[in-house]
This record gives C-alpha cells, sequence and structure tokens, in this order.
C-alpha cells in the first residue's frame, strides 16, 4: 500500500502486481494523506488524513469505520493498528492520543501525547512525546491507561522484538538497556561512547547493532561483549535482517540512487556476497512482516517490491 501525491492511495497485490484499490481524497488542507497501514493480519488497513481515519475490509474492499477526530481535539497526523488488529492508536500534533475500538467505533482513552506513537510488539505497552519543548518519552500501559516512566532523552528508545527490553541513548552515557519487566536501566552497553546513527535489536532480541562513524558493532546484550565488527559501514543503514540459520543482512543507501546489498553468514561473520542495487532517490522504505520483501518508494523510480532473497529482481508496482 502506498501514498500517492498528497490526496490518494493505493493499494497492490504483491504476487499479480495488480493494482486492486485506489482511493482520492477531496482537494482540501484538511484531507492530505498523512499515513497508510495494514493490519498484521492482513485482513484491514486504513489512511488518515487531519480529521479521520477510515478503516476498509481488505477482503471486501467494504469500509469498516470512520473515526473522526473529536471536536477541539489534535489534528490528526499519524495511525496506527495494535497488534490485537482491533483497536487504532492515532496521534496529533498537539496534546493527546487516541486509542480507538474499530468494531464498536467507539473511542476508549486519550492519552497525554503528541505525534506518532511507537507501540511495542506485543502491543501491551506505547511510547509517546509530551510535548516538543523540551524533547522526552513517555512510556504507557494500554489496558491499565498509566504511565510507567519518561525518558528524558531525545532520540526514541527502541523495544525489543520479545518485550523484554528498551534500548535507548544518550550522547553523553551512551546505549542504555532497560528492564520492561520493573523499567530498571540494568546496564550500559559496552563500549560506554556516544554512537552515531543506526541502532537497533535483533530479531532475535539476543543482540544490538549500532554503528558510530563508518564501522557497525554486534553487541550481546547479555555478555556485554562486541560479536563481530563490521567495517566501512559509511552510509545510512536502513534494513538489518538477521536470518537465524544462514545470514545477516545489511542494505545501505549510498544517497546516490543506489543501494548496497551485504550479506554475511552466522556461523563465521564472513562477507558472502555483495550486490549493488538501483533504487533511485529513496523517499521511504518498509519490510514486509514476514521479511521476503522489501518495498522501496522513490520520486524518480516509482514504487518498487524487492525479493530480500537475494534482490537481484524486482517488480515495478508503480
Amino acid at each position: 500500500m502506498s501514498i500517492w501525491g498528497i490526496y490518494e492511495a493505493r493499494l497492490w497485490d504483491t504476487e499479480t502486481e495488480e493494482l486492486i484499490w485506489q482511493f482520492h481524497n477531496t482537494g482540501s488542507d484538511a484531507s492530505q494523506i498523512s499515513s497508510v497501514g495494514i493490519s498484521g493480519d492482513g485482513l484491514k488497513f486504513f489512511i488518515s488524513d487531519l480529521e479521520r481515519v477510515i478503516v476498509w475490509d481488505s477482503l471486501t474492499l467494504a469500509e469498516v469505520g470512520v473515526f473522526s477526530r473529536p471536536e477541539r481535539s489534535p489534528l490528526y497526523t499519524r495511525a496506527i493498528f495494535l497488534p490485537d488488529n482491533k483497536h487504532l492508536l492515532v496521534g496529533g500534533d498537539s496534546y493527546g492520543i487516541q486509542l480507538w475500538d474499530i468494531d464498536s467505533q467507539q473511542l476508549l482513552h486519550i492519552f497525554p501525547g503528541i505525534g506518532q506513537p511507537i507501540v511495542s510488539p506485543n502491543g501491551e505497552m506505547f511510547l509517546s512525546m509530551p510535548d516538543l519543548e523540551p524533547i522526552s518519552w513517555d512510556l504507557w500501559n494500554i489496558s491499565t491507561r498509566q504511565k510507567l516512566y519518561n525518558f528524558p532523552i531525545v532520540s526514541p528508545p527502541e523495544f525489543s522484538f520479545d518485550n523484554q527490553n528498551l534500548l535507548t541513548y544518550e550522547w553523553d552515557r551512551g546505549l542504555g538497556l532497560w528492564s520492561l519487566s520493573d523499567i530498571r536501566l540494568q546496564k550500559i552497553l559496552y563500549p560506554p561512547q556516544p554512537w552515531g546513527v543506526g541502532r537497533m535489536f535483533s530479531p532475535d532480541s539476543r543482540f544490538v547493532l549500532v554503528r558510530y562513524v563508518d564501522t557497525a558493532y554486534l553487541i550481546d546484550i547479555n555478555t556485554n561483549g562486541i560479536v563481530h565488527t563490521f567495517e566501512d559501514v559509511k552510509s545510512t543503514l536502513l534494513i538489518y535482517e538477521q536470518d537465524s540459520i544462514t545470514a545477516i543482512k545489511f542494505l545501505f543507501d549510498n544517497d546516490d540512487g543506489f543501494a548496497e546489498v551485504r550479506v554475511w553468514s552466522t556461523v563465521d561473520y564472513a562477507l558472502k556476497t555483495k550486490t549493488m542495487i538501483q533504487i533511485g532517490s529513496t523517499i521511504d522504505h518498509a519490510m514486509s512482516a514476514d521479511g521476503k520483501y522489501l518495498v522501496t518508494v522513490s520520486s524518480t523510480h516509482g514504487v518498487r517490491l524487492w525479493d530480500t532473497d537475494d534482490f537481484s529482481t524486482f517488480k515495478q508496482l508503480c
């Protein structure tokens, strides 16, 4: 699913490359499409503009519900399905993040906060900014509606995929590993120095990958030791995919319309393959839930669907 321009959204079949649905909003400023999303089970999808979120059934393409902005509530900017596929969290550009029940179309709660919430993989918690000045991040329990902690940091924290830990970054302390069971700082990950861009958990949540200047480090969170060092990592880290059996895959954007895919063995961390692919001037990208496909959106090369097995082929969706 992609936003085409600022008033139109399109839904594509990844197997047949067929355009199966498109939506065109009216031309007012409030109707500019700000986000799109597909539920985890693939049975629903939505678009949001500044005033409403519309949800459709993926199979019948029938409208499921319209979730309009209550009077005097914040302008919508981003929406997200919760992992249970039954609820929506909707953030705005002013105070309030709304929790909606999709089936009943009821507004269940408004949490303090702005912008797009960051939801934990199990859907039990989310992070949001309480305000723009000063920037910090509140951790909320969705079911109890309670704020669990405030992280006075600029960079957004990251949830581990097993919902056990949270990764924070502070320029003067480095990377902090927090336990989510008791909201406690467990350790500062080695080495304790200011890190550059690019930091994330591995899909099995056993490691953290960080990049500093032109070097990336794979750190074991249990031993706090560096498992492997990846050299010559000078460009923006877009994707880290770990196949638990065969390989670690990186995708680097070279800022010249091309990207480089590198695949390392998980046995001895030897570089197996290096491939250049043309993605154009990239506006956005997303990985499919099963890790099999990468979608790149470019102002020069349109929407391309890549097979992540070898990145040798792609489908030009539009």
